[in-house]
C-alpha cells in the first residue's frame, strides 16, 4: 500500500512545525555568524553583521512564534505558556529560552546604539543624539565595558536555542528517526549554513564587509562538510539499530520522501556548494542565486525530518 507523503496515520506534526523550526534556526545561526566574525573585522565590519543579527534574529523568532501560535487548537490561551512554566515540558522550557533570548538582543541592540551614537557624538554632535547618549550612557557603558560576557552569553543562549529545534521533535516518542542524538546538532549546523545563506542575500555585504565574504565563504563549506559526516553518523546509527531504527532509516531514504533527501538535501545542500567551491562565483547573481539553493535545502531538510520521521513508529 501506498503511503501518502503528507497524510498518514501516524502523522503528528505537519508543515507549519516544519517552518518554526526553519525560521528558529535562522535566527540562531545570524547571532553565531555575527559572534564568530568579529575577530576577524575591523569594528565597522563587525557592526554591519551586529546589527543584522540583532534585527533578523527577533524577527525570525517572532515569526516562528506567529507560525506556531495560529497553528495550536486554542491560539489565544498561548499567553499561558509564557506566564506558567513547567520544567517537565520542552515547549515551555524553549518558551523561556525564548525570552532569555529576546533579552539578550535587546541588550545588544542597547550596546549597539550606544556605541553608534557615541561615535556620531565624537563628529557632528546633535541635541537630541546627546540625549539619548545621556539616557543610555550608564547602561552602554557598563555592557561595552563587558561586551565579552555578553557576547558569550548571546552565543550560549544562540546556540540552545539551534539544538532546542532538534530536540523539540524528540518530545514525539516512539519515532525512531527523530529520538536521535545527532539531530540536534543537525538542525544546529544547518542553522548556520541557513544564516550564511541569509547574510549573502543583503545587497551591501560586499560594499560594507568585504573582508568577511571570503570567510563566509569558508564558513559555508565548513558547515557543508560537517553536515556530510552527521548526516553520516545520523542514518548509520539508525541503520544498525535494527528493528524498528532500521526500518526508519530505509523507509526515510526511499520512496517521495527519499526523493526529497537525495535531490534536495545532498544534491542542492552538499554537491552544488562543493562542487561551486571548485570554481568560486564571484558576480552578484551567482551569489544569490547560491544562496537561494541553500535556503531551499534547509527547508526540504526541516520537512524531511519531520515528515519521514513520523513514517515509522516504533
Amino acid at each position: 500500500m501506498t503511503i501518502h507523503p503528507f497524510q498518514f496515520d501516524t502523522l503528528v506534526w505537519d508543515w507549519p512545525i516544519a517552518l518554526y523550526l526553519f525560521v528558529l534556526g535562522i535566527a540562531s545561526g545570524l547571532v553565531l555568524v555575527a559572534l564568530s566574525l568579529q575577530p576577524a573585522l575591523p569594528g565597522p565590519q563587525r557592526r554591519w553583521f551586529a546589527w543584522r543579527a540583532a534585527i533578523g534574529a527577533p524577527v525570525m523568532v517572532s515569526a516562528g512564534l506567529l507560525v506556531l501560535v495560529f497553528h495550536l487548537t486554542h491560539p489565544l490561551s498561548f499567553w499561558y505558556v509564557m506566564v506558567f512554566y513547567n520544567p517537565h515540558s520542552v515547549m515551555s522550557l524553549g518558551v523561556m529560552l525564548f525570552q532569555l533570548f529576546f533579552l539578550a538582543l535587546a541588550l545588544w541592540w542597547l550596546r549597539l546604539g550606544y556605541v553608534w551614537l557615541h561615535e556620531r557624538a565624537q563628529h557632528s554632535p546633535r541635541v537630541g543624539e546627546r540625549a539619548v547618549m545621556r539616557l543610555l550612557a550608564r547602561q552602554g557603558q557598563w555592557l561595552a565595558h563587558h561586551h565579552r560576557g555578553h557576547n558569550a552569553v548571546l552565543g550560549v543562549l544562540a546556540v540552545l536555542l539551534g539544538v532546542y529545534t532538534g530536540f523539540l521533535l524528540s518530545t514525539l516518542k516512539g519515532y525512531p528517526l527523530l529520538n536521535n542524538g545527532v539531530l540536534p546538532l543537525l538542525f544546529l549546523n544547518s542553522g548556520l549554513v541557513s544564516a550564511l545563506a541569509v547574510l549573502s542575500l543583503c545587497p551591501s555585504l560586499t560594499r560594507s564587509a568585504p573582508q568577511a565574504v571570503h570567510l563566509m565563504h569558508r564558513g559555508e563549506i565548513g558547515c557543508v562538510l560537517l553536515e556530510v559526516l552527521l548526516l553520516t553518523a545520523f542514518f548509520f546509527s539508525l541503520y544498525v539499530g535494527g528493528g524498528a531504527q532500521t526500518q526508519a532509516a530505509l523507509t526515510a531514504l526511499s520512496g517521495f520522501w527519499g526523493g526529497v533527501f537525495w535531490s534536495g538535501v545532498v544534491g542542492l545542500g552538499i554537491v552544488v556548494p562543493l562542487l561551486m567551491a571548485l570554481r568560486p562565483v564571484h558576480s552578484r547573481g551567482g551569489s544569490v542565486a547560491l544562496a537561494c539553493v541553500a535556503l531551499v535545502s534547509v527547508l526540504l531538510f526541516r520537512f524531511f525530518i519531520l515528515y519521514a520521521g513520523q513514517m515509522v513508529v516504533a
